[in-house]
């Protein structure tokens, strides 16, 4: 019962959140979509109150983020409805990126957090498939770190 309505949280009815298509894959049958936002985006804003709310419960020791500052971005892979059935997205994995310049702004240094993998998708491969779009997403930006 607490699985099915945490899970909820998870759903984006009718929304697909604007940002980057950085990636879409199958696995199992099933379409998946990988999105990096900014949360200038009213929706991504809105469903990142439904993360936030989540991963208190997931991530130990876990304080929402600062989406007013434009640094942070939302890299969430999204499960496409299967065809026939309403369309809905639901999240199976998600992390927040923390952009910061160093060496005098000439370098791109990214910090990860907040990585959630839904119970509903864990084991699938959804965790590292979403390390490895970060670290792409890292090397298209010429950052010299990752943490």
């Amino acid at each position: 019962q607490a699985g099915a309505s945490a899970e909820a949280l998870l759903d984006a009815p009718e929304v697909r959140l604007g940002g980057e298509v950085l990636a879409t894959y199958e696995r199992g049958g099933a379409q998946f979509e990988a999105r990096l936002c900014s949360f200038g985006e009213e929706e991504a804003r809105r469903f990142n109150e439904n993360l936030q709310s989540l991963m208190r419960f997931y991530i130990d020791a876990h304080s929402p983020i600062d989406h007013t500052d434009d640094r942070w971005r939302l890299l969430t892979i999204f499960e496409e409805a299967r065809e026939g059935a309403p369309r809905r997205f639901t999240a199976a994995a998600t992390a927040m990126v923390f952009s910061r310049f160093v060496a005098g702004g000439i370098r791109t240094v990214l910090k990860v957090c907040q990585v959630m993998v839904a119970p509903s998708h864990q084991r699938q491969g959804h965790g590292s498939a979403l390390l490895q779009l970060l670290y792409d997403h890292a090397a298209t930006q010429g950052a010299v770190e990752v943490t």
